[in-house]
């Protein structure tokens, strides 16, 4: 972006979900819907973001999004975490030393999630300006849909307490 050029939203997206992830309940329930419904934490937080933002992007962006980020996440960020999970429970391997190690491994999926979130404001002004080409109207994309796609039960529901914890009316 120029310096001409006026952002689409008032937050960044990475600023937006390292602020809304101090709330313990925000970070409670994404972790849920990760470890429950194989949710993507990322995508989870983008589509709240889309809401406070007010930006209207359509459904079909999500498959894009899909193949192109959350496929290579869970290649990468979910195989770092399983690694670091399987660490914690080696009884075999020195305390601190796996302490150490399981630090090094938060630090790498700490940078890969920021590459991840500043993908998917990429991919947001890509999507947005798609839009503004084409006349036609779509549904929009937000938490529900995410979760109503992942067939994940009381979807509406979920999505509800999700935004109402990180701040979205």
């Amino acid at each position: 972006m120029n310096a001409k050029t006026t952002p689409l939203w008032q937050e960044p997206l990475r600023r937006f979900v390292w602020r809304v992830w101090d709330n313990e309940h925000v970070e409670q329930r994404c972790l849920t819907l990760q470890d429950e419904y194989h949710a993507n934490v990322n995508i989870l937080l983008w589509t709240c973001w889309l809401q406070k933002e007010g930006l209207l992007l359509w459904t079909e962006w999500l498959d894009e999004v899909l193949i192109q980020l959350d496929t290579q996440s869970q290649l990468t960020v979910g195989r770092l975490r399983e690694v670091r999970r399987l660490l914690r429970d080696d009884k075999e391997l020195e305390e601190a030393r796996s302490t150490a190690v399981r630090g090094a491994i938060l630090r790498a999926e700490i940078e890969l999630e920021k590459h991840f979130l500043q993908r998917l404001e990429s991919m947001t002004l890509k999507f947005h300006s798609a839009q503004q080409r084409n006349t036609l109207p779509g549904a929009s994309l937000d938490t529900v849909y995410y979760l109503d796609f992942l067939r994940i039960p009381e979807a509406a529901s979920h999505a509800d307490a999700l935004c109402r914890d990180c701040g979205i009316a």
